[in-house]
């Protein structure tokens, strides 16, 4: 499957189990030596609203790569605010442990990068 980046505590185990590639971050910085270290192109971003930059870092990376797929993952419906539009998918964090939560979060990163299952 696609590579998947993700920034900060989210579901790392669930993504790696699907067969993703994870590659977990937990500042703004760590992301960008990643991505300049292994030259990194990807498929999709999920991130924490609430690190320091994350705005301008997410928008400066979106516009480098148009096609990437972003869900910003918060913590409450109130964290919302300033990022709900239609370039980026918007999802609540899992709690720790919760199986269904995490089908859900795996549910909208293959809708994401995959797009629907077609039906024969």
């Amino acid at each position: 499957m696609g590579l998947y980046y993700y920034v900060n505590n989210c579901s790392n185990k669930t993504f790696i189990a699907a067969g993703y590639l994870a590659v977990p971050a937990l500042s703004v910085s760590d992301a960008i030596a990643l991505i300049d270290s292994f030259n990194l192109q990807l498929d999709g971003l999920v991130f924490n609203p609430m690190l320091p930059e994350a705005a301008e870092f997410v928008s400066d990376l979106h516009d480098f790569q148009e096609e990437l797929k972003v869900i910003v993952a918060v913590e409450s419906s109130l964290d919302l605010a300033g990022w709900s539009s239609s370039t980026y998918t918007t999802k609540l964090k899992p709690s720790m442990g919760n199986e269904n939560e995490a089908a859900g979060w795996l549910t909208t990163v293959d809708l994401l990068l995959l797009g629907p299952p077609t039906r024969c």
